[in-house]
């Protein structure tokens, strides 16, 4: 079974899907056991959405942003992060 380094190195790979048949399984049975890894791959999968959304212009104008605005207002309009209280980061001092 591959560790989670070795997941995390080919995380690209297999979202792309070009790894081969036995990788792809590998990749999918630790997935299936490791929920940091499925952390990992669905926070990367978001990082690629949102990227390929600042690329386009014509979503830009829509949320009427420049590219050198944060890509928080892209990640809530693709509905892939959830909005969170203030009170849910303790770590955060005001």
């Amino acid at each position: 079974m591959l560790s989670c380094r070795e997941v995390t190195e080919k995380a690209s790979d297999y979202l792309e899907n070009t790894p081969p048949y036995r990788q792809r399984l590998g990749i999918r049975l630790h997935l299936l056991l490791c929920h940091h890894c499925r952390r990992y791959l669905r926070q990367l999968r978001a990082v690629t959405i949102a990227f390929k959304k600042c690329l386009n212009p014509e979503f830009m104008r829509k949320l009427s942003i420049s590219r050198s605005t944060t890509l928080r207002p892209i990640f809530h309009a693709q509905k892939i992060i959830r909005e969170r209280p203030e009170s849910s980061f303790p770590h955060r001092r005001k």
